[in-house]
């Protein structure tokens, strides 16, 4: 399909589990690979002393620009095999590896109107609406703004010229405005105002507690937070629900089948099957026909649903969205 009309490729940089072979280092895993004629990055060195390492982090700097790929940093990683289980790791990351991420590259465009998105704990989050610029490898049109506060502190501005960057190369925001391009009669932002007090989802109306930073809608009934809700609850950290994808979560929400995640357990496959699905965009920009999601599709959502069932303690209560609880408090919480 698809990806056989894309020019996808792969490059190794290491094994997992191996046998047979004697490796003590890094550098002695790159050399079997490539022993082996599987493809590397030719971008490695070896270094000794921080002296070396300060040159090659600068020189990748200025040669990424060359290769066939985006890269956003240097990845440096201790050498010696052994070294690694005596270092360990976090719950996310290895402590003998670590990434050096370099300046993201900016540009220039226009803001021409802020939207304003609602999240699983209802809090609002103003977005920027941009002239589409091309950036980093990919065209932005949207960028988050964060909240007020943070609308406040740049004094960012509808119709004003914004200056925008992928943070870690990948979330496009907004870092700050350019005010020798800025229009007459622009007017500060309140993104109260901007809504008229209310919720855009539920028309709820909207608070925000004292200290804090963002506004929130608090109806538990909120379409936009139960779509978000479905989302985060199958997703691949929480249940890993195979099919539930934000299209599914949105017409499960807006008809009615679902009005909280453990609604999903009482769901039918006929059900689903039925459920006809907004129109996709295609590359022309023409919509399809409306779809149904199908006897397949429904039959392998049923089954990762009832799957689910069995997983551990610790990928419910993730999934549950239970405040300042994430992945790793809620390890611990399943141990208790």
């Amino acid at each position: 399909g698809i990806v056989s009309k894309r020019p996808i490729d792969i490059i190794f940089h290491s094994f997992g589990l191996i046998d047979g072979y004697d490796l003590n280092t890094i550098e002695q895993y790159r050399n079997l690979l490539i022993e082996l004629k599987l493809p590397v990055d030719n971008w490695f060195k070896v270094i000794k002393n921080s002296d070396q390492l300060r040159a090659a982090v600068i020189e990748l700097d200025s040669d990424r620009h060359t290769f066939p790929y985006g890269t956003d940093g240097a990845v440096i990683k201790v050498n010696q095999i052994q070294s690694h289980e005596l270092l360990g790791s976090t719950s996310k990351f290895p402590r003998w590896a670590c990434a050096y991420k370099y300046r993201p590259e900016q540009g220039q465009t226009v803001l021409k109107a802020v939207t304003i998105q609602v999240g699983r704990t209802g809090v609002l989050t103003p977005v920027a609406e941009l002239d589409p610029i091309f950036i980093s490898g990919t065209t932005v049109s949207r960028a988050t703004l964060h909240n007020q506060d943070e609308i406040d502190r740049k004094d960012i501005r509808i119709g004003d010229t914004v200056i925008i960057e992928k943070s870690g190369e990948i979330i496009p925001a907004v870092i700050k405005v350019n005010l020798d391009k800025r229009p007459k009669n622009t007017a500060q932002f309140d993104l109260y105002s901007h809504v008229n007090g209310k919720c855009p989802s539920c028309e709820s109306n909207i608070s925000r507690e004292e200290g804090f930073t963002a506004w929130r809608c608090n109806s538990p009934a909120c379409p936009d937070q139960l779509i978000a809700k479905l989302k985060h609850f199958g997703g691949r950290k929480m249940l890993d629900l195979d099919g539930l994808g934000i299209s599914v979560a949105e017409k499960l929400v807006t008809s009615k089948l679902v009005k909280h995640p453990l609604d999903l357990f009482d769901l039918e496959q006929e059900q689903l099957a039925n459920m006809e699905l907004e129109p996709a965009k295609l590359n022309s920009g023409v919509k399809s026909k409306p779809r149904r999601f199908g006897e397949k599709k429904a039959g392998k959502l049923i089954e990762s649903i009832q799957k689910s069932k069995d997983l551990p303690l610790s990928s419910w209560l993730h999934a549950l969205g239970i405040p300042n609880l994430g992945e790793s408090a809620s390890k611990e919480c399943s141990r208790v």
